[in-house]
């Protein structure tokens, strides 16, 4: 297993910006089941706010 560590930024209607961190566990190089289990971790999120969400991997380590 690894873990992915994911910046999220959301931008809303009015331009504004925040910024989210988001650790998830995968199997070891699967990367596409990390960025899918985080996407639907922010989902309700973005959703309820209505802002657009741009997902930035940044650093995988080791699950130990």
């Amino acid at each position: 297993m690894q873990r992915f560590l994911y910046r999220v930024q959301y931008t809303y209607p009015d331009g504004t910006v925040s910024y989210e961190s988001v650790c998830v566990r995968a199997a070891d190089g699967d990367t596409t089941a990390a960025l899918t289990d985080a996407e639907t971790g922010t989902d309700r999120y973005r959703v309820a706010v209505n802002a657009t969400r741009t997902m930035t991997l940044l650093v995988v380590t080791a699950d130990v």
